[in-house]
């Protein structure tokens, strides 16, 4: 079912949540736990993901500042009069300034070049009182590390792939939450089911003890068998308990947030399981569960790993810097002459630094990550082959689980029609209750496990829908697209 499915289908569900009974459907129940507070969390969680990719987009573009002051000092300091000689000299002055500046990140070197213009006006009134202005026009200024590594674009690799990983963890925790639906889901079925066949059981029972009695009353039965049909009957009524059922619903409506008063029905279809073609590949079922579970992971500590060494051998080594810088500026008395007398300014510098002794810290350093990266490869390797051996069998079960399905649904039909005829033969004045206590625990349990069965297929289905993004029902992928993220084929 597409998007456009849950807002037709939602209003029509929610329009009776305060009917009396509401039956739910499994694909309702998943489209409705996108109400719950669990699914809000995770629409939360995805929304932070995007500020902060939007913030690392931002980053890159253009940043246009405008700055401000106006200082006041009033001090006693030493100044050094024509003669030559100092005197301390009380001061008052206020010097203000309006700029703007322009700085551009440079993604190929990693570092940003600025333009900025400035306008300051000093105002001295003691010990005379005088005005005077200083412009500067234009002022172009670069810095550039020659010898360390473009640390911007290790940021924009390891950005790239965060938001690859934050892609496959938003959709696997909307799967997360549809396994937890499928589990509350199917535990009501199950408890369903139980009080349906207690009740059937309970009529069954009644029905024969009644038809019992009246041949006992004839004497046509012995008083043993009476009595077994009589005890089996009380049986069936101590197993009218309605507190699991309710227990389940309770569970289920509070995952799906839904009010208290709402009576659940859970309404699934066991015939739908025989429309599932269960045609996927194992292979690249398990493939995927690796990448996305683990490689991903990996390949973001490795990334972040080679991006500390990186840093430890530039630190390790001569560090050369090449600053640049030029403009126009000029000064004037008159804020109406700031212009007439620019004048050219022109700065660069090279420096160099050498670390000669740090008792080799940075060697060290780089062991611990080196050991730190190897450590993460044995425990993953350990892992990945422990966990491909679990999957393979799993997902080997399933063809299994469909013909054990089919086989138990066969066998119910025939324990059913065995009840039919043990009635047939109470009728005919022909008891044998340790017959009838067979059949009824036969009956039980294949009903039991038919749906056990059931939901055990099912919970596999949701189980590989969140590690693989592969519903193996159609072997159909979860996501819509698998172009941008780089996903596997």
């Amino acid at each position: 079912m597409k998007k456009g499915v849950f807002f037709v289908l939602c209003p029509l569900i929610f329009a009776n949540l305060n009917a009396q009974n509401l039956r739910l459907t499994l694909d309702e129940a998943i489209y409705l736990a996108r109400m719950s507070r669990s699914h809000q969390i995770i629409q939360i969680d995805s929304l932070i993901n995007e500020y902060n990719h939007e913030l690392f987009r931002i980053n890159r573009l253009p940043r246009l500042s405008m700055s401000g002051s106006i200082p006041m000092n009033n001090s006693i300091s030493i100044v050094t009069q024509p003669d030559g000689s100092d005197r301390f000299v009380n001061r008052f002055n206020s010097t203000a300034n309006v700029g703007l500046s322009l700085s551009q990140l440079l993604p190929f070197t990693g570092q940003s070049i600025s333009i900025s213009s400035n306008l300051s006006r000093l105002d001295n009134f003691e010990p005379s009182r005088t005005t005077s202005y200083g412009f500067s026009a234009l002022s172009i200024s670069y810095s550039q590390p020659i010898s360390r590594y473009n640390e911007f674009r290790w940021n924009v690799k390891s950005h790239n792939l965060r938001r690859q990983i934050d892609y496959i963890r938003h959709h696997q925790s909307i799967e997360a939450i549809n396994q937890q639906v499928v589990d509350l889901f199917f535990n009501l079925v199950i408890e369903q089911r139980r009080v349906d066949l207690n009740k059937s059981i309970l009529e069954f029972s009644r029905s024969v003890y009644e038809i019992a009695r009246a041949l006992y009353a004839e004497r046509r039965i012995s008083e043993e068998d009476y009595l077994g049909t009589r005890i089996e009957y009380y049986m069936a009524l101590d197993n009218m308990n309605n507190v699991y059922v309710e227990d389940a619903k309770e569970r289920l409506r509070n995952f799906l947030n839904m009010p208290g008063e709402t009576q659940i029905i859970a309404d699934f279809d066991f015939d739908i399981l025989s429309t599932y073609q269960f045609n996927f590949n194992i292979h690249q079922v398990i493939e995927n569960v690796s990448y996305y579970n683990r490689q991903l992971n990996n390949d973001y500590i490795n990334l972040r790993h080679n991006q500390r060494l990186e840093q430890l051998r530039s630190t390790a080594g001569p560090t050369i810097s090449v600053s640049l810088g030029g403009g126009f500026n000029s000064q004037s008395d008159y804020i109406s002459f700031i212009t007439d007398g620019m004048n050219r300014q022109m700065n660069a510098s090279v420096s160099l630094s050498f670390p000669i002794l740090n008792w080799g810290q940075n060697r060290i350093q780089r062991r611990i990550l080196e050991q730190e990266m190897k450590k993460v490869y044995l425990s993953n390797a350990e892992m990945e082959g422990r966990d491909r051996s679990t999957h393979k069998r799993e997902l080997e079960y399933v063809l299994f689980a469909v013909r054990s399905i089919t086989r138990n649904k066969e066998l119910m039909n025939l324990l059913k029609r065995r009840m039919e005829l043990l009635k047939i033969n109470v009728e005919h004045g022909r008891i044998d209750i340790q017959d009838l206590v067979r059949a009824r625990t036969q009956l039980i349990r294949a009903e039991m496990n038919y749906v056990r069965e059931v939901r055990g297929l099912y919970i596999i289905i949701y189980r590989y829908r969140y590690l693989s993004l592969i519903d193996i029902r159609n072997n159909t992928s979860v996501i819509s697209s698998n172009v941008f993220y780089g996903l596997p084929n």
